[in-house]
């Protein structure tokens, strides 16, 4: 992934020597703990399919290649390792598991960035406090 990222972003000057973050992302998802920029080099050494992309190896394999998919995008995206674009590197290797997999090469519509970072953020505490209520209502 790091051999991708610097070749996609090799002609943008903000990322000249600047593959690997050395604090927060730029395009940091809120209310998700990214690791410290310190841990990101042995992270990305462990990211890889012999690993399970850093999940559970037997829940990983248990699952449909569509739903490993999304844990792959899942997990890269709150990992962060970049300073920026670290939605289309998550995409990117999802899309790259699913063709080597012989699913179709997934176009992103406009409305997925935001609904990629509210599925990455996790459950939105406002909506969990409101459906806690309504549960104990009788």
């Amino acid at each position: 992934m790091t051999e991708v990222f610097r070749v996609a972003t090799r002609g943008i000057a903000r990322f000249r020597n600047n593959t690997i973050r050395s604090d927060e992302p730029w395009d940091a998802i809120l209310n998700v703990s990214h690791p410290q920029a310190t841990e990101l080099s042995t992270i990305l050494d462990t990211f890889h399919y012999e690993n399970r992309y850093r999940d559970n190896q037997a829940l990983f394999d248990s699952m449909h290649p569509l739903r490993q998919g999304f844990r792959i995008l899942w997990r890269f995206v709150r990992i962060a390792p970049f300073p920026d674009l670290n939605g289309m590197m998550g995409w990117l290797a999802m899309c790259s598991w699913l063709l080597a997999k012989g699913y179709p090469l997934l176009f992103p519509d406009a409305s997925d960035r935001e609904l990629v970072k509210r599925m990455a953020s996790g459950p939105d505490r406002k909506s969990t406090r409101l459906n806690s209520s309504h549960s104990s209502v009788s």
